[in-house]
This record gives structure tokens, sequence and C-alpha cells, in this order.
């Protein structure tokens, strides 16, 4: 639905890819006002405890990440296809025993007999022909992320395969701009005939639940994230937004709109959309988005439901006081903002600030601190330091190890370790010589006198076998805490 909008806007759209390491203004993802952000950043009653790995040892997999992706991706497509039958079959579309074909499943969702495609041309007065030639041309041009202008230009590879003539393609457009728009010297209120896009977006949000959620046996994971539509109006065009919040986007410095979205974490299957409105803030869509897949006779049910998201949503407030008092888990990124969460790195603290303060050198660890979130569930705060002069932060109710994953890079390798979890130890890791310690003290490299033995005798008592972990040309002191 994202990708109908922007094509109907000339757009510069960039994708960026988040860093470990933030900028400082950390607040660039929220649209809370003051007293909001008071309240969201209060933090959480529950007092955190250090969860060393002495007493909780580290645990090392192999391609254990990529296994349970799969298979959350294959109930997924299990359960969608399930679905579409039976959506199908209850359209007499389909007789038992014959596959759906995806020309099927396309005039299901967006044909002219689909409720989008009913719903369109009453509102637009358009004949079947038109209708389809517009869906065809809007999903190409969605497919492809590009402005009206790039799609119809001269130069451009697509225009000869274009269905619809740019003239009228961009008159349908106006038509829905137009349609049911104020007049200037009205007021817009809650009595207001409902705008297209919100209508259209209660019908795409039913259509894809009845195909995701609804039915589904065990556990669904879900990934959260806005998507930032950029786009410059007149100011003529300000007057009527259809409650629209036209908001800045500060990170990128660019004006426009926010969907929030949720997809599947495993297939990527859609699952539903919420448009941020003029009053809304980011808790408002999230939990308006959640409650219409989740929720009934007023009561949203997250049991079974993990949540992953990125450090925008993952506040104590929600977390707490919405997804983990619904049942849900969480896994996601967090910000770095006093009173927040236990861990921070990069920030000079003040003497009443009781996080946790992580230095970025070093060698690669895990720090982990654990609270009880409510009834038998627990929340564990992370700060994973790379070896690389970076950090990330992140909360879970899933993961509650000192657990390291390997990625294997060549099939022989995964294949030996399967048949001996040891047998990798000699490519990825070498022993520690004893010179290669640091005298704490001095900064200095250790000789090999009684003093320095003993020393590291102490450190290493009941421990781990030294060994390094192999980072190219770099080796580095696989650390635990």
């Amino acid at each position: 639905m994202t990708g109908f909008i922007e094509a109907a806007i000339d757009v510069d759209r960039f994708d960026f890819l988040e860093d470990l390491e933030f900028a400082d203004n950390e607040l660039v993802d929220c649209t809370f006002d003051k007293e909001e952000l008071e309240m969201f950043l209060a933090p959480p009653q529950e007092k955190w405890t250090d969860y060393f790995s002495a007493s909780n040892p580290a645990v090392i997999t192999m391609d254990s990440a990529k296994k349970t992706l799969w298979q959350i991706a294959r109930d997924e497509m299990i359960h969608v296809r399930k679905r579409m039958r039976e959506l199908l079959r209850m359209e007499e579309d389909v007789e038992d025993g014959l596959s759906v074909t995806n020309r099927q499943i396309l005039l299901f969702t967006i044909g002219p007999k689909s409720k989008i495609g009913v719903f369109l041309c009453d509102e637009l007065d358009l004949d079947k022909e038109t209708y389809l030639k517009f869906m065809s041309t809007a999903c190409v041009q969605a497919a492809y992320r590009l402005s009206t202008f790039q799609l119809f230009h001269a130069q451009s590879l697509l225009k000869d395969s274009i269905v619809m003539g740019e003239k009228e393609y961009v008159q349908i457009w106006k038509r829905i701009a137009e349609k049911r728009k104020l007049p200037n010297h009205a007021m817009s209120t809650s009595r207001r005939e409902p705008p297209l896009w919100e209508t259209l977006e209660n019908i795409v949000n039913d259509l894809l639940r009845s195909i995701s959620i609804a039915g589904r046996d065990g556990g669904i994971s879900i990934a959260l994230d806005d998507d930032k539509i950029w786009l410059q109006l007149s100011s003529g065009m300000k007057v009527d937004l259809f409650d629209l919040k036209y908001t800045t986007h500060v990170q990128a410095n660019r004006k426009g709109l926010n969907a929030h979205t949720a997809v599947s974490t495993g297939a990527n299957v859609p699952l539903g959309i919420v448009f941020e409105r003029t009053n809304d803030s980011t808790k408002n869509c999230f939990v308006r988005l959640l409650d219409h897949l989740f929720s009934r006779n007023g009561s949203t049910d997250l049991q079974n439901v993990s949540v992953h998201s990125d450090r925008g949503y993952m506040l104590p407030d929600l977390v707490f006081q919405y997804l983990l008092s619904c049942g849900a888990d969480v896994v996601g990124t967090v910000k770095r903002m006093a009173q927040c969460w236990p861990f921070t790195y990069d920030q000079n603290l003040k003497a009443s600030d009781k996080r946790t303060l992580i230095d970025k050198k070093g060698a690669p660890t895990l720090f982990l601190k654990w609270c009880k979130a409510g009834g038998a569930k627990h929340i564990f705060a992370s700060a994973f330091r790379s070896g690389t002069d970076r950090v990330a932060t992140a909360v879970s109710t899933l993961h509650s190890q000192h657990q390291w994953e390997g990625v294997a890079m060549k099939p022989a390798e995964l294949i030996r370790y399967r048949g001996d979890s040891r047998s990798l130890i000699g490519d990825f890791f070498q022993r520690v010589p004893s010179s290669f310690f640091l005298d704490p003290e001095t900064g200095a490299e250790m000789d090999e006198s009684d003093d320095a033995k003993e020393m590291i005798a102490w450190l290493l008592r009941d421990v781990i076998v030294p060994f390094t972990l192999q980072q190219g040309k770099f080796i580095l002191i696989l650390s635990y805490y």
C-alpha cells in the first residue's frame, strides 16, 4: 500500500543502512510531544541484575539462526497456502485438490471483483478495463519505486510496457487526491466522512489478517518498522491532508508521511499497515496495528507472538505496559537515552545515571543484565561490543544466554561441525601464548617472569582455556563477562 502512495507522488527515495553506532540525537524515529516523552522514558521499576558467565557459561552454535528462520518461513508459507485455498474455495474459484495459482491470488486480492477493486471502482467511477489498466500501471511503478515522471520519461525502459497512458494515469491519481476533500473554509473534525485512504487501509488490513493471521496455529513472529514516505507539498495542498500527519523525518531532513508496517519475520508476508494521523504518536500506531491483528472483545492477546523491531519502538512503556502485559515476547534494539535501558556507550554519565557504560574498545564481548518482567517472564538487556569499536544495545525475552552464533562460509565446514562440534576449533581459534597478555598496570607486554605467570594463572583460574578468535589478520581475545 505504501508503494501505491509513493507511486502517486514524485519522491526522491534513498535507503539508509543503520549502523551499530547511532548519532547523538537518537529521538529521530520518534514523534512524541514533551509530556509523552517524559512518560515513555520513565524507567521500569524492576531492578536490573548483572548476568555473569562465570555461573552461566557461554553457548556457541553454528548456523542455528538460519535453521530457525527457515522453519519459521516454512510454517508461514504452509499457513498462507492453506488459508488462500480456504478463502478461494469460499469464492467458489478453487475446487478440492487443485493448486492455487498466482493469477487466482492476484485477482482475489486486487482484481476488479475484490473488495479493493469494488471500492475503487465505485468511488472513482471506473469501469473494469480502466481499473485493471490503472492497477497494473500502479503495481509496476510501485515494484520499481519510480516517480510518475521517471516511469513515463522518454528514456524509461518500462514506458513501452505500460498499459495506460500518462495523462489518463495522472488524472485518476488527481481524482483520488481530490475525492472527499474539504473546502478551504471548512474545518476537519472527527465527524467528517472517512477519506479514501482510511477506508482502503481498513480493507487491506482485514484482507491481510484473513490470509496471514486468522486460523494460525503455534507461534507467530512479527517484524515492525516504519516506512518514511517523502513528499513536498505546496502551501495550497496543505489545507486538507485527510488527517494524515505531515512531519519532518529528522535524520533524512525530509518532509512526508509515516506508514507503520508489520510483516512476518520468516517469509516477509505482509500483515498490516497503519498510517500516522495528525494527533498520533508512535505508540498509538504500534498499538492500533497489533490490536487489529490480535484483539477480540476489547482485549488484546499476544501470547505465542514474538515482536521484533528497532529502537524507535522499544521504549520501556511500550515494552512493559503493553507488549509484555499482553503476553508477547520481544526482541529489538534500543536507544541510549538516560533513564531508559541499563546499558550505554560513548557518553558522559552523570552521578545520578545508573546505567552501565560500555567501553567501545576491547575484544568481542556480550554483556547481559536481566530483570523480572511480571509473571514468569524475564527480560534480558544486552550490549554487544564487536571488537571493532562498535557497540549494539538490545532487549529480548527470547535470548537469555551468552550465546555466540557462527556462520559457516562453506558447506563443508557445516558438515564437519555437525559430525563433531569441536572440529572447527583449529580453523577459527588458536591458543593464546602467555606473552599475549598485557600488564594491567603498565600496559606493557608481560614477560615470562614468575610474577607474570602467577598473574596469568590467577586471571585464568577456573575459567576457560585461553584461545583467541581469529578475524582475518587480526587476533582478538574472546572475552566473557
